[in-house]
């Protein structure tokens, strides 16, 4: 009995000291793994530094300056300019802009929580050598990447576009505003002559 104890006390002091070891099996894959964990949390600032309200109250106001307008060209039954008819286009797309964002904004949050998540975990089962034997390192880290690289261009993509609304909403409104007043004041005078 004590000769079995004594063959069997070196296999498992290197058995603990293997699953003990701090050095990862997979160091390239950790690499790539907490690469991109640094990229989702970018591309978590950038959208934090967007928040949907702005451009949904854009995209709201641009709304009902655009049925005002409609509305006021409706009532006169008049015709329109091409430079009217091109801010007014240029503004229309501005609010398709502003709405989209606004619509994909708690979608994309979602998505990058859930990847950040997903990359936390895997970068800890590389660092730990943890990972579930059934899983291979290298395809597991290659559709991490694959499903964040399309998430991380849709922000990037997203955000500055969304951002470019905004500003030729501010450069439009008040000159939509203007329109508006002027048709209004057309509408004023043709009720008054009617009246008369």
């Amino acid at each position: 009995m004590k000769n079995l104890r004594t063959a069997l006390l070196p296999l498992l002091v290197a058995a603990l000291a293997a699953s003990c070891s701090s050095e990862t099996k997979h160091p390239n894959e950790l690499r790539a793994v907490d690469s991109l964990c640094r990229e989702l949390a970018k591309a978590d600032s950038l959208l934090r530094s967007l928040p949907k309200e702005q451009p949904s109250a854009a995209a709201a106001e641009i709304q009902n300056n655009i049925q005002s307008a409609t509305e006021a060209i409706n009532q006169l039954q008049d015709t329109i300019s091409i430079e009217t008819a091109t801010f007014l286009t240029e503004y229309r797309s501005a609010k398709k802009i502003l709405s989209t964002y606004a619509e994909k904004h708690d979608q994309l949050r979602a998505a990058l929580d859930t990847l950040s998540l997903n990359c936390s975990h895997l970068s800890n089962d590389l660092r730990n050598n943890s990972l579930a034997a059934d899983l291979d390192p290298v395809k597991s880290v290659e559709n991490e990447k694959a499903l964040a690289g399309r998430l991380i261009d849709e922000v990037r993509f997203l955000v500055p576009v969304a951002q470019m609304g905004l500003k030729r909403q501010d450069s439009l409104a008040p000159k939509v505003k203007a329109y508006i007043a002027e048709m209004n004041q057309k509408l004023a005078e043709k009720k008054a002559e009617t009246q008369k």
